[in-house]
């Protein structure tokens, strides 16, 4: 399965191929390397029990990272419905529904904090890399750009919580009284795994549904991010050999922070097994000292979860100069300071040019 593309980067599922590529990789660092290791990750993924990923730079395999988190959008399963994929349209139905006041994402959620997740994911669909086109003039995506000019700017922002001041807690508790009160349709994570997941079913009445950003394709709306050590190795660098060593100790040394999935199989089954066995603190009254909490998950949840992982086949790694070039353009649309005709027409010429270049 590949997970991202562009001219240069390919992230994709291991292959059998790739235990002896990397393994002749290590021998030539000078390292007394086995095959045996990379076969074990080949067979654990075989048997669905871990996904391994592999990088090719320019041609060259490399192994990025031991670990992912999942970025989405939630909401309770109740309002958005138990689905991991929808459109910009069912969104809007959904939100359409909800009561008056209510919110699509948390209320200090602004224009410009939104259009970055949103331009990010659904830019990918409207970039053919190979054809070096682009097909911004798509009705859908015109309604993407109407949809996240609907949120308010930074000065609107700014001033419906000047009452909260500076202090954290008081946006966050804000934003937890309005979801507990139904006026809040999704959330924004980028952090997502199976050791929240507890939690954010417990925020979200019980059951949150990992409904994801709107796709027009029927894809997962879900993406990977890549968790623990992402390293590599100058081309330029003075001495490549204790460069190596570094990388090789790090990446050896599995993941074991919070909010990450690991992707070999021993160490994600001791946080399955945390999850399903230890509660998940919800609060703490710092007064009396007792402790409000959510009960571990059960199998089915887990079960529900370990599908949905796996069906997801896109990477948040992203062509930083094609992002900044879509905003850019865009940018000015959502001021005010420029029609939307105008905008799309810019991001066909300009994009266009771009991706020609780039062939």
């Amino acid at each position: 399965m590949v997970f991202y593309q562009d001219s240069s980067l390919l992230i994709r599922s291991m292959e059998p191929r790739d235990a002896q590529v990397l393994t002749d990789g290590e021998r030539a660092q000078g390292w007394d390397a086995d095959i045996g290791k990379f076969q074990k990750r080949l067979r654990d993924q075989a048997q669905g029990l871990c996904v391994s990923l592999a990088a090719e730079v320019d041609g060259g395999l490399y192994m990025a990272f031991d670990a992912v988190r999942i970025q989405t959008l939630v909401g309770a399963e109740n309002v958005v419905g138990d689905r991991t994929s929808w459109t910009l349209r069912d969104l809007q139905d959904a939100f359409a529904a909800m009561p008056e006041g209510s919110t699509v994402l948390s209320f200090d959620t602004s224009r410009s904090a939104i259009s970055g997740s949103l331009l990010r994911y659904a830019a990918g669909a409207y970039v053919d890399r190979e054809a070096g086109t682009c097909s911004f003039d798509d009705p859908s995506f015109r309604s993407m750009l109407e949809f996240i000019q609907t949120f308010p700017t930074d000065d609107e922002v700014n001033k419906e919580t000047a009452g909260l001041g500076d202090a954290w807690d008081a946006l966050i508790e804000e934003a937890r009284a309005r979801q507990r009160k139904g006026l809040q349709l999704l959330e924004e994570l980028t952090y997502l795994s199976l050791d929240r997941l507890a939690y954010w079913d417990a925020l979200w009445g019980g059951r949150c549904a990992f409904v994801g950003y709107p796709v027009e394709d029927g894809s997962v709306g879900s993406m990977f991010r890549p968790g623990g050590p992402q390293l590599g190795i100058s081309s330029s660098c003075g001495n490549k050999e204790a460069a190596w060593e570094f990388v090789r100790t790090v990446m050896t040394n599995l993941s074991d922070s919070q909010s990450v999935i690991p992707l070999e199989r021993d160490a994600y089954e001791v946080k399955k097994n945390t999850a399903m066995t230890v509660k998940t603190i919800l609060d703490i009254n710092y007064v009396t000292n007792e402790e409000l909490t959510a009960p571990p998950l059960t199998e089915e949840r887990v079960r529900e979860f370990e599908e949905f992982f796996n069906s997801i086949d896109k990477i948040c790694i992203w062509d930083i100069s094609l992002m900044n070039l879509i905003h850019e353009i865009c940018d000015p649309y959502f001021a005010g300071a420029k029609d939307l005709d105008e905008t799309i027409r810019l991001l066909q010429n300009r994009v266009g040019l771009y991706l020609s270049e780039q062939m």
